[in-house]
């Protein structure tokens, strides 16, 4: 609101408004971010946060990213981040139910994660469908998610190269 010069949002004619105390938690949670100073008013952080559409913590790892020359690896995490989980626990095998299960209990790991990384950008598009159905299957993984996965890979890619960075 206030980088489209909307105004206070304890002032904005809300329908239903927030309660007073999610409000200052989401300041707070701005302010941790470098989005608003003390006296909230917007930063350059948060100028270029408000510019990207998805939750602000994760368009300040996006920013962070770019810091540290690590962009394209924090797309693939951050687009990650803002779609459900891609992995499926198949009902109709119980010995893969249950390798599902382990791998759900472990976590995503970090060398699947980093896999994921190298190969996302592109890989979801050169697949045909019925390849990429195949894949996911296999892997445990919905077809679904990971194309909406490479989509907001790809809306996020291009909203920073339109800010100015790839």
């Amino acid at each position: 609101m206030k980088a489209l010069g909307m105004g206070e949002v304890v002032e904005f004619p809300f329908v239903e408004p927030p309660e007073s105390r999610f409000i200052r938690d989401g300041y707070d949670t701005l302010l941790e971010l470098g989005a608003v100073d003390e006296r909230g008013e917007l930063t350059g952080v948060g100028r270029d946060l408000a510019r990207l559409p998805i939750d602000p913590r994760i368009g300040r790892m996006i920013l962070g990213g770019q810091a540290e020359n690590s962009l394209a690896e924090v797309l693939v995490i951050a687009a990650a981040l803002s779609i459900q989980d891609p992995r499926e626990r198949p009902l109709d095998r119980q010995e893969a139910r249950i390798g599902a299960q382990e791998v759900r209990a472990r976590g995503l790991g970090f060398s699947v994660a980093r896999q994921l990384v190298e190969v996302l950008p592109g890989a979801v598009a050169a697949l045909s469908h019925s390849k990429l159905r195949k894949a996911c299957l296999q892997n445990f993984l919905s077809p679904t998610r990971m194309r909406e996965w490479d989509d907001v890979y790809k809306q996020l890619h291009g909203q920073v190269a339109d800010m100015g960075s790839t």
